[in-house]
């Protein structure tokens, strides 16, 4: 078992504004890979890429199958440098070394990884942080994730983002009891991710049966019927943990 610490004081993060322009690394771990063996090898992931030009912040959540990392880089590039930084050191560590575990389950535990520029990034009014630790949901969050192929123009879908985290709008998302972050990811030949967390499954339910998620349904799907080869599906899971190289706005 993780040796978990106590989540920071909830806190608004007004600095993460919604936000576009950098990029989403997902990384999807192979079952039987479990919460623990991920967050248990987090601290390592956490000391490297904090030392990382371009490193923004890492979730990690479990979709009901498994377990997901999403890290963010502020360029390609940024995020090319640091595989090339692993990939010296996994050259040159030793089969029995401390970072031996952490380099075996972020290769052969991983079941597949996809890259994608992020379209959107807006964190809620009571996400936790903390500037130097890796802060955990106890009991863990929840988190929907909402999945778009063979959407060919995401024009309209950016469109209705901004307009959903605009607080100005009737239905503006950040007015959901427990919001911690909404995510939104192009992730290339028409698939698109939404990742909507909250701060405990109850929260999550209650956003479930609200009128706001019934009319905000309704106009997510209106675009995706528009759009003959799309297809539309989600999924509900837990929130673990997460941790950011500071408070500062991706840019």
């Amino acid at each position: 078992m993780v040796n978990r610490q106590e989540p920071a004081p909830y806190q608004p993060l007004a600095a993460y504004r919604a936000a576009s322009g950098f990029f989403c690394r997902e990384t999807t771990f192979a079952p039987p890979v479990t919460v623990d063996e991920v967050l248990t090898s987090a601290q390592r992931a956490m000391n490297l890429a904090r030392s990382a030009i371009g490193f923004r912040l890492m979730l990690f959540l479990h979709d009901g199958t498994s377990v997901r990392a999403l890290a963010f880089w502020e360029t390609l590039e940024h995020l090319a440098r640091y595989d090339a930084t692993l990939a010296v050191i996994r050259e040159e560590s030793e089969p029995g070394s401390t970072i031996a575990p952490f380099l075996n389950l972020w290769t052969s535990g991983v079941e597949h990884r996809r890259v994608g520029e992020v379209a959107g990034f807006l964190s809620g009014p009571s996400v936790p942080v903390s500037e130097h630790d890796m802060v955990f949901w106890r009991p863990p969050g929840a988190v929907r994730i909402i999945e778009i192929s063979g959407l060919q123009d995401i024009a309209p879908l950016r469109a209705w983002v901004d307009r959903i985290t605009d607080i100005r709008h009737s239905l503006a998302i950040q007015r959901s009891p427990g919001l911690q972050f909404l995510v939104t990811v192009d992730y290339g030949e028409g698939n698109v991710a939404g990742y909507l967390g909250f701060r405990s499954c109850e929260e999550l339910e209650n956003y479930r049966v609200s009128q706001r998620r019934v009319e905000l349904n309704e106009q997510l799907s209106e675009i995706v019927e528009h759009a003959p080869a799309a297809r539309l599906k989600w999924v509900d899971g837990t929130l673990h943990a997460w941790f950011v190289r500071d408070f500062s706005a991706p840019r």
